[in-house]
């Protein structure tokens, strides 16, 4: 009677190893179907500005410019000097503002755009002040704008955010 126990015992562990392997050789397979129907593309970018405007006054955002009016309409409002020229039949123009930060431990940069399916996905990394590190008490007004050439599809910002001075 005990060897019958132990027989059934044994049969209900196989099933189960087998039926966990079953399964993850499943979810394994989903998972590379989903990956290789992805087309992802590295789009190369140029920088534009990070210096040229008056930040103070740009609020937090991420902005799109797609035609040359709501460019110039934005650098007359808060540029210091005549707006980049841009061919905006050949490129598109993303920026990113964080508004006023505490001290210079704060910065943002654009630094990777792909085009993954119909999707244009701009990768920022948002610098944020490390706290082992001490900085000077000075109101900063990070932003990063680039240009990339003109491509169809809906543009999205992911943002990564990482301590300043860390690799």
């Amino acid at each position: 009677m005990l060897i019958i126990i132990v027989k059934k015992h044994n049969i209900k562990v196989i099933f189960m190893i087998t039926l966990f392997l079953f399964c993850l050789i499943i979810v394994s397979s989903c998972k590379n179907i989903l990956t290789e129907n992805n087309q992802t593309t590295t789009v190369s970018f140029r920088e534009i500005d990070s210096k040229g405007l008056n930040p103070e006054n740009i609020p937090t955002q991420k902005v799109i410019f797609r035609n040359q009016q709501s460019w110039e309409i934005f650098w007359e409002k808060y540029g210091k000097k005549v707006a980049p020229q841009i061919d905006f039949t050949e490129y598109i123009v993303v920026g990113v503002f964080l508004g006023p930060k505490p001290n210079p431990g704060y910065g943002v940069e654009i630094t990777r755009i792909q085009k993954v399916d119909s999707q244009i996905v701009v990768k920022v990394v948002e610098y944020v002040e490390n706290p082992n590190l001490g900085y000077a008490d000075v109101i900063v007004y990070p932003y990063h704008i680039v240009s990339f050439p003109r491509t169809e599809g809906e543009i999205v910002f992911t943002v990564e955010q990482k301590f300043r001075d860390e690799e």
